[in-house]
């Protein structure tokens, strides 16, 4: 492959981790509504995926909105990155990393939990699958070393 068509698809590469980025971090900032979604519509939404009442306690109320928030901020920093991903390439690095044990982690959580064979096969999968897209778009994208 010659230098010129190496460095084409480093740049479409390139272009197409800045759009990862931002879907992935427009994603995650849609987490802010649960943080002042009403109880009773959690409770309704925990209802339909057949998982019963959420417990009316400050303690759930308090995880379901922090755990939110803390989603929430990490898509406005996934976005924020998204506008110089090669300054921030070394820590995007990290968090693909991170995300890839998180996807892991959250199968055990899910297991240990006791959730829906639904919820195991998707949300810990799925979570490994962008850490090791993230990891393989910021690979592919890496410029070339002169």
């Amino acid at each position: 492959m010659s230098l010129e068509s190496r460095d084409l698809t480093a740049d479409t590469r390139r272009r197409q981790l800045v759009w990862f980025l931002r879907i992935l971090g427009g994603l995650d900032l849609l987490a802010l509504l649960a943080v002042v979604m009403p109880f009773s519509v959690m409770n309704g939404m925990h209802r339909m995926i057949g998982l019963g009442e959420l417990p009316d306690a400050p303690l759930m109320g308090y995880l379901a909105r922090s755990a939110s928030m803390l989603y929430a901020f990490l898509g406005g920093l996934v976005l924020y990155m998204s506008c110089d991903v090669e300054r921030y390439r070394p820590l995007l690095d990290v968090i693909g990393r991170i995300v890839l044990v998180c996807g892991v982690m959250l199968i055990g959580i899910v297991l240990v939990e006791r959730l829906p064979v639904w919820w195991i096969c998707l949300e810990g999968p799925t979570v490994f699958g962008l850490g090791g897209v993230l990891l393989w778009l910021l690979r592919q994208s890496r410029p070339e070393i002169a």
